[in-house]
């Protein structure tokens, strides 16, 4: 019984992180000033509590994670891609050939043993793609294309306005640009840096950052899936559903789902961890993903909706009524497809 009560508390915890790490923004109430405490205020008072040359080094370590280009989370990412490969290969593999054993029809077995290799293709499928984002140029603006860039969009004169320097490049910057701290170069189109793919996300790579979330949601959910079949199969070809098993009365009873539940935590505790931990992960990713394609379809970056929730109210709402880069559902589509596809649209907003 503890270790059901265990694996609940196991399971809320993720959840809760999983949701500070989404949606821990100030503008999200509780949620936003939990984040804060846990992810600001909580590691401060525990520095406070170290050595003083402990706290130096901790804090530099910090710093360097969180305020330069490096590639601690590019590793990080790796090993635990890598891990889950593993974890796939020694366990759901062979367990997945035995249930196959186990199965008497033939067309049954060829789907199990199926449904095992169609995990390596979505793993190269997301090192692929996670290649891709970390090698390609997200939109970096230079002397050499800075001309092309600075015609390609208009000046709202809300979030972007003509003639503003960058103190950094001694450039111009185009509309819909920014200049990021981690990389040390403007960006055309700036959305975020993701410190995964230790790359900016911007005009000229943010179709492979979808591909590579994508792959991701795929893999989470494929994960979540394969689990599941697991334990489904064990059941459904062990019979244990039509078992019967004495209480601690004494009394015979026929088996339920909470008799189920618990014989699997007990017997495949890791296999009933791992379905929570992918079905939970799965969910994260799947509502950032949809966030990144609402972005897309209204005509708006990562960088844009922050800028849009610093202006006044009347003119954020104004803004999102008139904003001059919303060229439409398909046209904005198009213009991830293909970066330079860019016009110059009737429709003139000034947020004066």
């Amino acid at each position: 019984m503890y270790l059901i009560y265990i694996f609940l508390i196991y399971v809320a915890v993720v959840i809760l992180l999983t949701a500070l790490l989404l949606l821990g923004n100030s503008q999200f109430g509780y949620l936003g000033r939990m984040a804060d405490y846990f992810f600001n205020v909580l590691p401060g008072n525990l520095l406070s509590l170290l050595p003083n040359f402990i706290k130096t080094r901790a804090l530099m370590f910090y710093n360097y994670i969180t305020s330069t280009r490096n590639r601690f989370f590019t590793a990080m990412y790796l090993i635990i891609i890598s891990c889950l490969a593993i974890q796939f290969h020694l366990e759901v593999v062979p367990f997945t050939i035995a249930l196959s054993k186990a199965s008497k029809n033939p067309a049954e077995q060829t789907y199990i043993v199926n449904r095992s290799l169609f995990g390596y293709i979505l793993f190269m499928f997301n090192l692929a793609c996670w290649i891709v984002c970390v090698w390609k140029d997200p939109g970096f603006i230079d002397s050499k294309n800075h001309g092309q860039l600075y015609i390609y969009n208009e000046f709202d004169n809300c979030l972007y306005k003509k003639d503003v320097m960058c103190q950094t490049c001694k450039l111009p910057k185009p509309a819909r640009s920014k200049h990021c701290s981690f990389c040390n170069r403007c960006v055309y189109r700036m959305d975020h840096h993701c410190v995964y793919i230790n790359n900016c996300v911007g005009g000229m790579n943010l179709f492979y950052f979808h591909l590579f979330i994508i792959s991701l949601l795929a893999g989470a959910w494929y994960g979540a899936y394969a689990y599941f079949c697991l334990l489904r199969d064990y059941l459904r070809l062990t019979n244990l559903w039509w078992h019967k098993y004495t209480d601690s009365h004494g009394v015979i009873q026929s088996t339920n789902w909470v008799v189920l539940f618990k014989h699997v935590v007990f017997t495949y505790p890791r296999i009933a961890f791992s379905l929570a931990v992918f079905f939970i992960f799965a969910m994260g990713i799947t509502l950032f993903y949809f966030y990144h394609v609402y972005l897309v379809a209204v005509g708006k970056t990562t960088n844009e909706s922050f800028k849009i929730s610093q202006l006044s109210p009347d003119k954020a709402e104004k803004y999102k009524t008139r904003n001059l880069y919303n060229r439409g559902l398909l046209l904005n589509f198009l213009e991830i497809y293909n970066p330079y596809f860019a016009f110059r649209t009737r429709r003139r907003f000034k947020c004066d």
